[in-house]
């Protein structure tokens, strides 16, 4: 398989590159740049990865938490923990909460560490007091600047006809003018792909914030905006 990053009308066979992403019949999925991938796209096996990743670092927290104070044991959280989650999150869109959960459930534990709050304790307001984002959040702020990136055409050039919003769709005036035109689709897994999830989560943004007026007042209001929302 082959990667092709020719910006469209290019024919510059630099830009092919070669990727061995054929697994042998022992595989389940093969990694490309940090992320397994499985043919169904569950990312189950990137998950049971990044699972072992978090556990090796709240087991770093908990070594560290009778040394260091709040503020220090919270740069190792973002460090090790919160980077992490980051890397690739904006892909996991097409993984089912079933999945998700356990990456969720150690989140909790490390932000208890860092508080030193009792295991039963409710994370909810922790993260909100330490402005932190739960990993559900995370996929969906950097979803959401992805999109931002797109309205303001700061992405490559294959992404700029991805989309289109209502009203270059309607010859007519609509109340939601702004919004990203999104298909109507039969299939209810298609609603989890990108082509579908990201607008649909663009969509759900306060219209201020999306019409932030630059990238690092939109992250600020983002983050702003889901700390305030209740974890599900």
């Amino acid at each position: 398989i082959f990667l092709n990053l020719n910006n469209p009308g290019e024919h510059d066979i630099t830009k092919i590159i070669p990727v061995s992403l054929v697994p042998n019949p022992d595989q389940s999925s093969v990694r490309l740049l940090g992320v397994l991938i499985d043919e169904k796209l569950s990312f189950k096996d990137h998950f049971k990865s990044l699972h072992n990743k978090i556990a090796r670092a709240i087991f770093s927290l908990r070594q560290m938490r009778n040394i260091l104070d709040k503020r220090h044991l919270t740069l190792l959280y973002n460090a090790y923990l919160k980077s992490a989650l980051d890397y690739g999150s904006i892909l996991f869109c097409t993984a089912t909460k079933t999945t998700i959960k356990p990456i969720t459930i150690l989140q909790k534990k490390a932000v208890r560490i860092i508080v030193n709050a009792g295991y039963r304790d409710h994370t909810g307001p922790i993260f909100r007091e330490e402005k932190l984002l739960t990993f559900e959040k995370i996929m969906f702020l950097n979803t959401a600047r992805f999109m931002y990136d797109f309205k303001i055409n700061r992405l490559p050039p294959f992404f700029a006809n991805t989309w289109r919003r209502n009203e270059e769709v309607h010859n007519y005036a609509i109340r939601n003018a702004q919004d990203i035109y999104i298909e109507n689709t039969a299939k209810p897994y298609l609603k989890s792909h990108p082509l579908f999830f990201f607008p649909s989560v663009w969509n759900s943004i306060p219209l201020d914030i999306r019409n932030s007026s630059s990238r690092n007042v939109f992250k600020n209001k983002i983050t702003e905006y889901l700390l305030e929302l209740p974890d599900n």
